[in-house]
């Protein structure tokens, strides 16, 4: 978040002066959040334990929703 947040600044001050590193410190990031939006990489944050000290199944194996309606499935 600190490079997205250093990029937009940099840009605010000087858009024709963007540092290169910069630049590709964006791209890596924003190329890592859409990875992790996508589920194509384990951001590896640490799960919710139970009362057991199991953790919590993940919520994209735990849930078997085929649309999102509240009403239905709280």
């Amino acid at each position: 978040m600190v490079r997205l947040a250093v990029y937009e600044l940099t840009k605010l001050i000087a858009p024709n002066n963007v540092s290169a590193v910069r630049m590709r410190d964006y791209e890596d990031s924003m190329k890592w959040l859409n990875d992790a939006a996508k589920l194509r990489l384990n951001p590896q944050i640490p799960r919710k334990v139970d009362e057991t000290k199991k953790p919590v199944t993940d919520w994209q194996l735990a849930t078997f929703q085929n649309d999102y309606d509240p009403y239905r499935y709280p």
